[in-house]
């Protein structure tokens, strides 16, 4: 049985720098980059992959 090649994956890693400024961001600050981020992980992450995570993550 022949499996189709992985495709590549991708990970998100903030710098030090990027962390400290979120840290230090205001909570409407960090409560936009959350919609953000749900936006785009909507957007553009397949229902698969999306149901995938949630196993994963026990959800």
């Amino acid at each position: 049985m022949d499996r189709e090649p992985r495709k590549e994956s991708f990970a998100f890693r903030p710098s030090l720098e990027a962390l400290k400024q979120f840290k230090d961001a205001s909570p409407e600050a960090k409560l936009n980059w959350l919609e953000d981020a749900n936006r785009f992980v909507n957007d553009f992450v397949s229902p698969e992959k999306l149901e995938r995570w949630k196993k994963i993550v026990g959800r």
